[in-house]
């Protein structure tokens, strides 16, 4: 059972713009 909706969507933000800022800031 999935015990808070909003909390799965706020640590996929999280995560999906941790990958944004890696993505980004890395050395071409």
């Amino acid at each position: 059972v999935k015990i808070s909706a909003s909390n799965d969507l706020r640590s996929y933000f999280h995560l999906s713009l941790h990958f944004y800022f890696v993505l980004t800031t890395r050395p071409p």
